[in-house]
């Protein structure tokens, strides 16, 4: 968390598998290389700016910049009235993500 050090991340592993189900990804990584992602792992990352309409969003790594946008900012990311959020790492607040109207999951 909070570096762009790829090398050991199981966030691969989670896009893969969510691939092979038939699922459109978008990964975004505020802190990795495009670069190193694309050649290391074979993942090409979206910009935030492209992060819009999205079905879900899976929080797998717990980056300050995520905690920054908070509950509000992802929650608008999601197509209207369909925000869903998986919490991997349990950074946020059930109840306050269910007050916005979110479908929220966490391990």
């Amino acid at each position: 968390e909070n570096v762009p050090d790829l090398r050991n991340t199981r966030v691969v592993d989670i896009i893969r598998e969510l691939t092979d189900f038939g699922v459109k990804v978008l990964a975004h990584d505020p802190l990795a290389l495009p670069e190193e992602a694309r050649e290391h792992c074979g993942v090409e990352l979206a910009q935030a700016k492209d992060l819009k309409d999205v079905d879900a969003v899976i929080l797998a790594v717990a980056h300050r910049e995520y905690m920054k946008w908070g509950l509000e900012k992802i929650a608008s990311l999601c197509r209207k009235n369909r925000a869903i959020l998986l919490d991997v790492k349990s950074v946020f607040d059930p109840a306050r993500a269910q007050s916005l109207g979110m479908a929220y999951w966490r391990l």
